[in-house]
């Protein structure tokens, strides 16, 4: 693991391997002690010699240098905090039983770039691009399916990728549904006609009687990075909304049209449905009404010609 030279005997021999201890992850435990390290190279001191001005100097320089060429992501730099932030309380807690003297946290005030709860509309894409989106991934029905469920039922990809074939279920209305099942409780996604077409097309062009709904070459289920990496083939140079961003824009889309946050939830899978108030801020900027939502129609990949 890694260590700094700035270590202080006690701290490098018994506080920092006790409390790694504690972790079972040898992930965690790597990632914890590099952390530690880190700082007390950037700092040129001791773990227990740092203070709040040392600490916010750390921060300032991780969210506003450069690393290999580009930027910590912020989830990178709060997990680098929060596990900071953890072994100083820890220090503290037992400060005692270490024979330290260590009463402050330095990292309690640290001044940080927070998330934006809201989403930015720029990344979620206008109906125009979702059809643009569609039309070139036509030649590609594997991606053109999976693209019009999570565009027209916000199914996330990992769970696109867990359907098989006899996961669709018919009422006695005929009307297509997903069944998800969560320990001892089910979620029902109804299919839209116009998505149940699209994969009504789907199935009769497939050579093979696949289990999966999506399965690669070899006839084994597709990989979240296969998927991924399909999709990003067919965009090439317009490549700029990931496949999460195109389910964002299915739950706005869905806001929009004046679905209640409760039952929006339960579709899309959502159990805090306080979370869906990331959505209010880019529902303006989209300025659809209902009846725009109904008039995003999929049609198969044949009917677009």
């Amino acid at each position: 693991m890694k260590r700094s030279i700035y270590y202080s005997e006690h701290l490098e021999n018994s506080i920092l391997p006790d409390y790694l201890k504690a972790f079972h992850s040898d992930k965690v435990k790597k990632n914890c002690a590099s952390f530690i390290a880190a700082i007390c190279d950037y700092c040129r001191r001791d773990f227990l010699n740092i203070d709040a001005l040392h600490a916010q100097s750390y921060f300032n320089y991780l969210s506003f240098s450069n690393h290999d060429g580009k930027k910590l992501a912020l989830s990178t730099i709060q997990l680098k905090y929060s596990t900071l932030h953890a072994f100083s309380n820890y220090l503290i807690r037992n400060s005692g039983s270490l024979k330290i003297e260590y009463s402050a946290n330095p990292f309690d005030k640290i001044n940080f770039q927070k998330p934006d709860p809201y989403l930015n509309a720029s990344k979620v894409p206008t109906p125009e691009q979702i059809n643009s989106i569609l039309q070139r991934c036509e030649s590609e029905p594997v991606l053109y399916s999976a693209i019009s469920l999570i565009i027209k039922c916000g199914f996330t990809v990992g769970e696109l990728l867990k359907l098989r074939q006899d996961s669709f279920i018919l009422d006695d209305c005929n009307h297509a549904a997903v069944v998800f099942s969560y320990r001892d409780t089910q979620r029902y996604v109804k299919i839209p006609e116009d998505v149940l077409s699209v994969l009504d097309y789907y199935w009769k062009n497939q050579t093979n009687n696949t289990e999966y709904l999506f399965e690669n070459k070899s006839g084994r289920p597709m990989r979240v990075r296969d998927i991924e990496r399909l999709y990003k083939k067919c965009m090439g140079t317009y490549f700029q909304f990931t496949l999460s961003d195109l389910r964002s824009a299915c739950i706005a889309l869905l806001c929009a049209s004046g679905v209640s946050a409760k039952e929006l939830g339960k579709y899309v899978g959502i159990q805090n449905y306080s979370w869906l108030r990331r959505y209010d801020k880019i529902i303006p900027e989209l300025s659809l009404a209902p009846c725009d939502y109904s008039n995003l129609i999929i049609k198969p990949p044949s009917a677009q010609k």
